[in-house]
């Protein structure tokens, strides 16, 4: 049975070795990342996205007001089927994390679907271009 030291991870014990280690290697699309040196983070390019056309209201129950307090991962997974978009939730509602999520109204404010599957697909269309001309896989 293999370890995580098989890889030579295990001898990584400062941050610099873990940034060394991992340099090298062909990551992509983690943790939102739009490119394998992580340098542009998704959420740096929805700029254009946070305009008042691509929001809803959704009202919730008191049940699901308690259960999606302070759970912008729940809610996000519940509505785009990822908790990776609970960002999306808290920003289309001016918050900075989860904590301050305590739905006090019977309505939140949240990207339609249709408007974030559009423009992700955008995004994602760029990105391919992008990456074709650079040469790098994704």
């Amino acid at each position: 049975m293999g370890t995580i030291s098989d890889n030579g991870a295990g001898m990584l014990v400062k941050i610099n070795d873990w940034i060394n280690f991992y340099k090298g290697k062909s990551i992509t699309y983690y943790k939102g990342y739009m490119d394998v040196d992580m340098e542009t983070h998704i959420s740096d390019i929805f700029d254009n996205f946070w305009q008042e056309k691509n929001y809803r209201e959704l009202t919730m129950s008191d049940e699901e007001k308690i259960y999606f307090q302070y759970n912008p991962k729940g809610l996000a997974q519940s509505l785009y089927g990822s908790h990776d978009l609970w960002w999306v939730i808290l920003k289309a509602n001016d918050l900075d994390h989860p904590g301050q999520m305590e739905l006090e109204e019977s309505t939140i404010k949240v990207p339609s679907l249709e408007a974030l599957e559009e423009y992700l697909s955008l995004i994602y269309q760029e990105k391919t271009i992008l990456l074709d001309d650079s040469g790098e896989l994704w």
